[in-house]
């Protein structure tokens, strides 16, 4: 993983927490690192769903804080795992499919072997 790679990543994660309110974000959250990555198919998907990594942190903690805070102890762990796995789910997943979106929509438009870093 380089530098430009984590960045990507990271600026995709801002945007995906930036635009949560529309359902969508992680897809234009991932989409966007890969945009940015400009790499082949696989490099897409995997700055995408980095991306869905990063944007998921933030999430879990104001989960998790929410849920303890309300609920009682076996009730907080019920929905922490089962908000995990679908959070988790949800976001990392979009986020790869807006890579991959990106690169299925611009592939046509790349010059072979040409990289711009």
């Amino acid at each position: 993983m380089t530098d430009s790679q984590t960045l990507n990543a990271v600026i995709g994660a801002v945007v995906t927490l930036l635009l949560f309110f529309t359902g969508v974000s992680p897809i234009v959250g991932g989409g966007v690192a890969a945009w940015l990555q400009e790499g082949d198919r696989s490099e897409s998907i995997r700055v995408g769903a980095l991306s869905g990594v990063f944007a998921l942190l933030p999430i879990l903690v104001i989960f998790i804080g929410g849920i303890g805070v309300y609920t009682g102890l076996t009730v907080a762990i019920l929905a922490f795992v089962v908000g995990t796995v679908f959070v988790t789910v949800f976001t990392v997943g979009l986020s790869s499919l807006g890579g991959y979106l990106v690169y299925y929509l611009l592939k046509d438009r790349r010059i072979p072997g040409e990289r711009t870093e």
